[in-house]
């Protein structure tokens, strides 16, 4: 069994208490936290250390994250007791997923050939929440081969208005493949 299929219902229910209990966000802040205090080195080391008991681990965690709530600590002694620390990233990951859904976000990613202001960034996201009915989460990446333009992906869409895009529709046009 792959890491994100053991992830998945740890998060799935991680995140539907958090719904219910209104504390998505300080479940999202700690498994981000958790997330990156167990890929360093010294915190993997405790994973396999036959001398630190279970408990000593989660008490370990509690210091280290700064756990106050007694339903997250109670999570995360769930995870050190099936041994499943090393799939937080993936739990983290599937809970951001469920987070997204519950936010009707939809996650967007636009390349372009220069750096966006924020003025334009804010103008293609108010476009494409007004298209979807949703929130968008746009990032942004520059890539210079584009040439002029910006390609918009978002799961299984993809708005290609780049330069590089209309040339290479040109080119399969005259080649007489594709119409205009």
């Amino acid at each position: 069994m792959n890491l994100l299929s053991i992830a998945r219902p740890y998060a799935k229910a991680a995140f539907e208490y958090a719904a219910e209990k209104n504390t998505i966000a300080a479940w999202h802040e700690i498994l981000q936290l958790a997330a990156n205090v167990i890929k360093q080195a010294e915190v993997k080391q405790l994973f396999y250390d036959p001398s630190i008991s279970e408990k000593e681990l989660w008490e370990i965690f509690v210091k280290i994250l700064a756990i106050k709530d007694k339903s997250i600590s109670n999570f995360f002694r769930l995870l050190i007791d099936y041994h499943r620390l090393p799939v937080i990233p993936f739990i983290l990951s599937e809970f951001i997923k469920h987070k997204e859904n519950y936010d009707k976000a939809l996650k967007v990613e636009i390349i372009s050939a220069l750096e966006l202001t924020a003025a334009q960034q804010q103008k293609i996201t108010k476009a494409l929440e007004k298209r979807y009915q949703k929130n968008i989460l746009l990032s942004h990446k520059i890539d210079q081969t584009l040439l002029g333009g910006a390609i918009i992906k978002s799961d299984d869409l993809v708005i290609d208005g780049s330069i590089f895009g209309r040339l290479s529709k040109l080119r399969e046009y005259l080649k007489g493949d594709q119409q205009l």
